[in-house]
């Protein structure tokens, strides 16, 4: 059947909410981690509402997957665990983990354990256990089970194959994204190269513009002690003039990040800014920001033979974007035969 891209994260509740109704009573799926290490915490399912308190509790502890444990030996192994008569004390005498043995639901009489497999590999396993029925799983259970995990795993192989080539594209279109906007700075650089007024005015303007939304140049003060603003650019006009207003006075080395980068040549981003940032800016721009919000910032270091002299700041205004760690900018190079002391 076809899955769709939003499945990835729906099919494991799906999943085992089915085998709960078609086998009973209860079920936790767990699948690997990418570096194969652990079982990651699972996705659980019960007929009882108490039990499923517990039943999830189980779940939330991600489990190591070179351990003893059932759906270790399962994902390492790749074959069933079959136990039609459980004996909940023996596994609670075996199991290392202090957590897990008092976690470990009462009355449980009959366990079953299956891997997920695709492509050759065992990514997850699948545990039911019986502890309100009071028949025990079968034969015929448990090729119910298998049949159920091979189907299983098909769709959620096929849905994170999906989440993949989703990804994938992503970055691909950032990268593009990115490519043109260097593309687009190089070709009006080459035209400016010996004026840098209109240098700075064309790298301020073309971020703003295509990356957005404010975009403030600064360069090192002569001393050394701080940063002078030369540029600011930003594609609303009336942002643009509430922000020259604002920022044309210089910046300490000790106010906001401006060590980091210039000192360290560190790139500053902070995706999704909290409202807490107000009180690690300068106070002078907090006009700007009760009008027209921050939703991400990002500072790159600005560089001229090979040495930093200033700084790029990016602003997102309210309901933007969050700058993203692939793509945009991690550093800008100016022209090495320019002349940039801002004095």
């Amino acid at each position: 059947m076809p899955i769709a891209e939003n499945e990835s994260t729906r099919l494991p509740a799906l999943i085992t909410d089915y085998l709960v109704c078609a086998v009973g009573d209860g079920c936790v799926m767990r699948l690997l981690s990418e570096d194969g290490r652990c079982l990651l915490p699972g996705t659980a399912a019960h007929r009882d509402t108490q039990h499923l308190a517990s039943l999830k509790a189980i779940a939330s502890v991600a489990r190591d997957a070179q351990d003893e444990g059932m759906s270790s030996q399962v994902l390492r192994s790749a074959q069933p665990i079959f136990l039609p008569h459980f004996v909940l004390e023996d596994y609670r005498a075996a199991v290392d983990d202090e957590r897990l043995r008092n976690l470990a639901l009462p009355n449980i009489h009959s366990v079953m354990v299956v891997p997920l497999m695709a492509r050759g590999s065992v990514f997850g396993t699948l545990s039911l256990t019986r502890d309100q029925t009071h028949e025990a799983y079968t034969a015929d259970d448990l090729l119910l089970a298998e049949d159920i995990a091979e189907r299983a795993a098909f769709a959620l192989d096929n849905a994170l194959l999906l989440a993949e080539a989703r990804i994938a594209r992503a970055i691909a279109e950032s990268d593009q994204r990115r490519l043109r906007v260097l593309a687009d700075v190089s070709q009006q650089l080459a035209t400016v190269t010996t004026d840098i007024d209109r240098l700075f005015y064309t790298v301020t303007a073309c971020i703003a513009t295509t990356i957005g939304d404010l975009c403030a140049l600064r360069l090192l003060s002569p001393d050394g002690a701080g940063l002078l603003t030369t540029q600011i650019a930003h594609p609303n006009p009336a942002a643009h003039r509430f922000m020259n207003e604002l920022g044309r006075l210089p910046q300490a080395m000790d106010e906001s990040y401006t060590k980091a980068v210039i000192e360290h040549a560190q790139v500053v981003r902070i995706a999704t800014v909290p409202e807490t940032i107000r009180a690690q800016l300068p106070q002078r721009y907090l006009p700007y920001i009760d009008r027209f919000g921050i939703a991400s910032l990002l500072i790159v270091p600005l560089i001229v033979r090979g040495r930093v002299i200033g700084s790029l700041t990016l602003v997102r205004d309210r309901g933007g974007a969050p700058f993203r760690r692939v793509g945009e900018f991690n550093k800008v190079l100016l022209p090495d035969n320019l002349s940039c002391n801002p004095g």
